[in-house]
């Protein structure tokens, strides 16, 4: 079995954890001793445009300064190395920065990159498009006197993966990283690699958009791609597939899942409520093969109410005690809350991006002041205090991630009504482990364990005596 079939990543924005490598340097012994994690998910470090949270990259080999040299990330590398932590990298390959060289170069037609990126006159514009951040996905070029087609802002022009040289470069990308160190690579927007080559209008604009996304060339790539990494570069490089969250449908997905190691599964983190039956028909039973999370960079914290210490843990005992690979997003394990939005994300994202609460004391931390500020409740949630306590958010999380390495196979025995979910674990030792979830705000007398359930509550039996509870 692969490494990350069971693994447990964490996912690091590095200017919000710690700032930069070496302040993750500093944090090892918590990923490791406290949390006990198997891999990091780095969300992107290269020097960027500044318009996307590093999302919009204008050097692919290179390190944004803000987090230091390249010379830092082999420490790091090495450093986790040593403590048997992998390192994940998220690299955008669907486009770049504006202000990339590349784009420099296609926009004067020189150096070869004259067809890197997606041009058209106005007349051939193709105008039921969708962008997902802009009101029109062409942008006009007067050098050029062209346009360019960009699915998000249009500082971030689309790369013409259909290319070979682009395609030949992705694969050079990918070497380099894991020759620095790196043990996955976690693909961002897949969804987008490859639009219709003959610019054809989508067909019902508003609800597919099945010629700019999951195209049939873009699968094709994807495969292709696969075979080529895990063929020349390393078959134990992970390659983990970020595919549109509304507009794949499952049969891309299956698609996309054959030729990738992992997808990412988006029915946790964007369910928003806390239902028995969604969670049992589209995330359990849906788990297979793809990667399962709550919160990332992209969503908004506590949706599911976990402002409410009793479902933050509830959340917790439902992710952790899923059987395939988990992803748990910085300050999720201590219930950090939504932070401020202070518009440097038009669409929001930023409240899911604010400092890791490690301190109840200012004086304590080191942030960069044009950066989003700490929020005001890191007196109430942060690791210094719930360190300490026995009863908080982080040492549930520390006993749910120690429980989960000892459980094996698949959740069988599901069962659910309007507001239990019930379900096993086969665990070392031949033992079975019988998870209890009460997602309800009142108690709730069960049958089968004799047990009052506590409002939003979980339990984990052992030959039928509770061994782990919630409350």
């Amino acid at each position: 079995m692969k490494w990350w079939n069971t693994a447990i990543i964490y996912q690091i924005y590095l200017r919000s954890f710690n700032n930069d490598f070496m302040g993750v340097i500093d944090k090892i012994p918590y990923l490791k001793n406290v949390l006990k994690i198997d891999a990091i998910w780095f969300n992107p470090f290269f020097p960027d445009g500044n318009r996307d949270g590093g999302y919009d990259v204008k050097n692919y080999y290179s390190i944004n300064p803000l987090f230091g040299t390249l010379n830092n990330f082999k420490l790091m590398s090495q450093k986790l190395k040593e403590n048997d932590i992998k390192i994940i990298i998220d690299i955008p390959f669907s486009h770049t920065s504006n202000q990339h060289p590349w784009f420099l170069d296609s926009i004067a037609r020189k150096n070869n990159k004259e067809n890197w990126y997606i041009w058209k006159d106005k007349k051939n514009i193709v105008n039921n498009w969708k962008s997902e951040f802009e009101e029109s996905p062409w942008t006009y070029n007067s050098s050029r006197d062209q346009y360019y087609y960009h699915y998000y802002y249009k500082e971030q022009p689309a790369l013409n993966i259909q290319n070979q040289y682009v395609q030949n470069e992705i694969y050079k990308i990918i070497n380099f990283w894991h020759i620095m160190g790196v043990n996955g690579i976690r693909l961002d927007a897949i969804s987008n690699y490859i639009v219709d080559p003959e610019f054809k209008p989508n067909m019902h604009s508003s609800y597919n958009l099945e010629n700019q996304l999951n195209t049939k060339n873009t699968i094709q790539f994807i495969k292709n791609l696969s075979n080529n990494v895990k063929k020349n570069i390393s078959e134990d490089l992970l390659l983990i597939g970020e595919q549109h969250p509304y507009f794949t449908r499952k049969e891309q997905e299956q698609e996309y899942l054959t030729s990738l190691d992992k997808i990412m599964n988006f029915n946790l983190a964007y369910t928003n409520k806390l239902d028995t039956e969604i969670i049992s028909n589209k995330i359990i039973n849906k788990s297979k093969d793809m990667i399962c999370f709550i919160n990332n960079h992209d969503v908004v914290r506590n949706r599911y109410g976990e402002n409410n210490p009793l479902i933050a843990k509830l959340m917790a005992t439902l992710l952790l005690s899923l059987n395939e690979t988990k992803i748990i997003y910085y300050g999720q394990e201590i219930g950090m809350f939504n932070g401020k939005n202070y518009g440097f994300d038009k669409i929001g994202r930023d409240t899911a991006r604010s400092p890791m609460q490690w301190y109840n004391d200012m004086s304590k931390y080191k942030i960069n002041k044009k950066w989003i500020p700490l929020d005001d409740n890191y007196k109430i949630r942060n690791v210094e205090d719930q360190l300490e306590n026995e009863n908080s958010i982080l040492q549930w999380y520390i006993k749910l991630i120690e429980l989960s390495k000892k459980l094996q196979g698949h959740i069988f025995d599901l069962k659910f009504d309007e507001n239990i979910l019930k379900f096993k674990r086969n665990g070392e030792d031949n033992n079975i482990y019988l998870f209890i979830l009460n997602f309800s705000n009142k108690e709730i007398y069960n049958q089968d364990c004799a047990l009052i359930l506590k409002p939003y509550s979980s339990y984990i039996i052992l030959n039928e005596s509770i061994m782990l509870q919630s409350i």
